[in-house]
């Protein structure tokens, strides 16, 4: 944020506000680093102004694929898409292919972040292959393939990225790289590069995505990736404190989608921990409230398997119906048929049913069993 500034300050002096769109432009990203967002604005609107004085292309550019990442981050897809579309247009317009190519980018990650293979354009893997051969283009190619639904290729295309995160420079691309290799591995369900990945990015998990190189996307908190990566590598504790963390994050600065699906990996954790089932069909109920208001089919999807997860292990956990839970309560307190009868204004004849629905469910023979078995808390 100083350098930013110091940069603004420099390129005001010497009237070139082009050198101090740089500053802007870093500013703008430090400050989504840190949550910031009336710093971002204020910085967008610089942008803006620089964009109208100075009628620069580039400037404009950037303003635009500003607001196609912050629209994206609150889950305004339609004005992200919008504001995506004009700054592609610029770039064709002035025919640099930098600046085109990343509206690929874009759309790949909104396809990834909604579920849904039809935002990534028609021909999209052709102008990857076309791209430098850089991993962080590269990458791209298994993500369209899992997106698309097709494992089996995404994993042959992932093969020659697994070693990277461990020997890959730090530099402007690093984050994004890492980053996205970590992204497929959860994808892939990779345990082995997910818990690598997870070791690199977690010391970020305070801060939200975008490393100040250009982001084309953001996926809000750095939490949520971190805690996608510890689910994937087994480490469920630490993935829910993440996925905790992120999604009180993301709901401060109005970053709905990724506050959700913080709360889905949530439940996801406690559903393979077996755990708090009321908390997690809480969590995976509010999450697909989210995912049906802002049409994302795919975390949808996710988000409803889980739900019907947990009710099934709700129904193992506690196999018994209300009134057959009354029932055994009473057989504990060893009441006759008729006397659970009178208590339940039921007739002897319903008891009697009952007490053998609970038997056969319970694979009990005997009354002193449900009594055991209500007594000892396994209710």
């Amino acid at each position: 944020m100083d350098l930013g500034r110091r940069a603004i300050e420099l390129g005001n002096a010497a009237q070139r506000p082009m050198a101090a769109l740089w500053g802007h432009l870093w500013r703008a990203l430090a400050a989504h680093q840190l949550g910031t967002m009336q710093e971002v604005e204020h910085e967008m609107a610089e942008i803006d102004r620089i964009a109208t004085q100075r009628r620069s292309v580039l400037a404009r550019w950037h303003h635009h694929r500003l607001r196609a990442m912050l629209a994206g981050l609150v889950g305004d897809f339609d004005t992200a898409r919008d504001a995506d579309d004009e700054a592609k247009w610029l770039g064709e317009r002035v025919g640099d292919l930098s600046l085109t190519g990343l509206s690929v980018a874009f759309k790949t990650q909104l396809a990834l972040v909604r579920g849904d293979p039809t935002e990534i354009p028609p021909h999209t893997l052709d102008i990857v292959a076309a791209a430098p051969r850089m991993p962080l283009v590269r990458i791209a190619i298994p993500i369209i393939h899992a997106v698309e639904g097709d494992i089996d290729l995404a994993r042959a295309e992932f093969e020659q990225f697994r070693d990277i995160p461990t020997t890959y420079p730090i530099g402007v691309r690093w984050a994004g790289t890492v980053g996205q290799i970590g992204a497929v591995a959860v994808l892939l369900d990779d345990a082995d590069v997910a818990g690598v990945v997870h070791d690199l990015l977690r010391p970020t998990a305070m801060y939200y995505m975008g490393d100040g190189s250009g982001s084309v996307f953001t996926w809000g908190a750095v939490g949520l990736q971190v805690g996608d990566l510890a689910r994937v590598a087994g480490r469920m504790e630490d993935a829910l404190d993440h996925y905790r963390d992120a999604a009180v994050m993301d709901a401060r600065i109005g970053a709905r989608p990724f506050a959700a699906l913080s709360r889905l990996g949530a439940a996801r954790v406690l559903l393979a921990l077996q755990r708090d089932a009321d908390e997690a069909i809480t969590l995976a109920t509010d999450a697909a409230a989210e995912f049906r208001r802002l049409a994302m089919p795919g975390p949808l999807a996710t988000a409803q398997q889980v739900i019907t997860d947990l009710e099934a292990l709700g129904r193992i956990a506690a196999p018994l119906s209300v009134r057959e839970r009354e029932v055994a309560e009473l057989v504990a307190q060893a009441l006759s048929n008729r006397e659970i009868a009178g208590r339940l204004v039921l007739s002897e004849r319903t008891v009697e049913t009952h007490v053998r629905s609970i038997l056969a469910k319970l694979g009990f023979s005997t009354r002193t069993e449900i009594a055991a078995w209500w007594l000892g808390g396994r209710r």
